[in-house]
């Protein structure tokens, strides 16, 4: 059974909690986190293995802390443990890490297969979040009356370190291409729709991101990055 821990932080009268779940299904994908409650954070990426975390407290009578996470354990889908240290001199703070089981949820409306035989696409887009592309042409004879897209609508597209593709901000996993027609292109299936996202990757850079009703068609329209950021 998957477990969602739960790090408590208290001090000096001042308590409060933070949660996290593994939602971007990739161990190395540690979330950020909301600790708002207690002060400014900053949370930083030391690797792809370990995550530091410092708190500067809102109540000046505790010192600021700074944790780091490592030793993750778990699969594909969720964190089961992990590793906190604590540095610096807030010897105030008692941190707890406890865990509660996952609630199985309904699938979602859209998913891929979860695996695939394709390669992955470059380092340089594996673990970008391309949170605006914009639909910018659609071929109007081919889509289908469920098309589930307009010209001009944004979507976001995630990638994980490991090369599965996640959409929308809920963050569906498509999981890994199912094949790579070339060394700049590289297929995402989503069988729940009935659609393929073909990634197009040019020296290094995402170029666009096909929709598609096939493998190899009919071609539905094409998603690239927006110029009014």
């Amino acid at each position: 059974m998957a477990i969602n821990p739960t790090i408590t932080l208290n001090g000096g009268g001042n308590t409060g909690t933070f949660s996290y779940e593994n939602l971007a299904g990739d161990i190395a994908d540690f979330p950020t986190v909301d600790v708002a409650a207690l002060g400014n954070w900053t949370f930083t990426r030391n690797s792809d293995t370990e995550f530091t975390l410092l708190i500067d407290f809102t109540d000046v009578l505790i010192n600021d802390l700074t944790l780091v996470f490592s030793g993750f354990v778990g699969n594909s889908s969720s964190i089961s443990s992990m590793r906190v240290s604590i540095q610096g001199g807030a010897t105030d703070i008692n941190v707890d890490l406890s865990g509660t089981p996952l609630v199985p949820t309904a699938p979602p409306a859209t998913g891929g297969t979860g695996g695939g035989s394709g390669s992955l696409p470059p380092d340089t887009v594996l673990g970008m979040d391309y949170n605006k592309l914009t639909l910018e042409y659609i071929e109007v004879a081919n889509v289908p009356g469920n098309f589930p897209y307009a010209l001009n609508d944004m979507e976001r597209f995630t990638f994980s370190s490991s090369g599965q593709l996640f959409i929308g901000d809920a963050q569906t996993n498509l999981g890994l291409p199912v094949s790579s027609p070339n060394a700049n292109n590289f297929l995402y299936e989503d069988s729940a729709r009935g659609l393929f996202f073909g990634v197009s990757v040019i020296n290094g850079d995402l170029n666009e991101i096909n929709v598609l009703g096939g493998p190899t068609g009919p071609f539905y329209g094409q998603f690239v990055e927006g110029t009014d950021e």
